[in-house]
């Protein structure tokens, strides 16, 4: 009888493992694409502008004016995502068995930084 349910357990745990690998999977390819989508955008909008740019008699100044904008968008917007994306992505948890995670101590979160902030003494000690 304990080896069924030995056996049963076991089954259910690997299923369960399975399961969460492949949703990391699909969470993984779906960030890939959508990196590769926004850096196709980018590319494009940052050529279009660029052109524009270098071929200022083709356009007139309002134009020329609003595709440097655009450039320094572009550029300020990329810095932006790949800090908020893949610099300050929480670490991904490693993949266990369901029955070793729900046995394990619950982790603590980290707080946010605004909420760090928040929590944050905001008086200056007399010194």
């Amino acid at each position: 009888m304990a080896d069924g349910r030995a056996r049963e357990q076991l089954r259910q745990e690997r299923e369960a493992f399975d399961r969460s690998c492949r949703h990391s999977e699909a969470w993984f390819r779906l960030r890939l694409s959508l990196g590769y989508l926004g850096l196709g955008i980018t590319l494009a909008i940052t050529g279009t502008a660029a052109w524009v740019l270098f071929h200022p008699e083709a356009c007139g100044p309002l134009p020329v004016g609003a595709s440097a904008v655009a450039v320094s968008t572009q550029t300020l917007g990329l810095g932006y995502a790949i800090v908020r994306m893949v610099l300050l992505q929480p670490q991904v948890a490693s993949l266990t068995s369901a029955t070793v995670a729900s046995r394990a101590a619950p982790t603590t979160r980290r707080k946010s930084f605004t909420a760090a902030i928040a929590a944050a003494p905001t008086t200056i000690p007399a010194a």
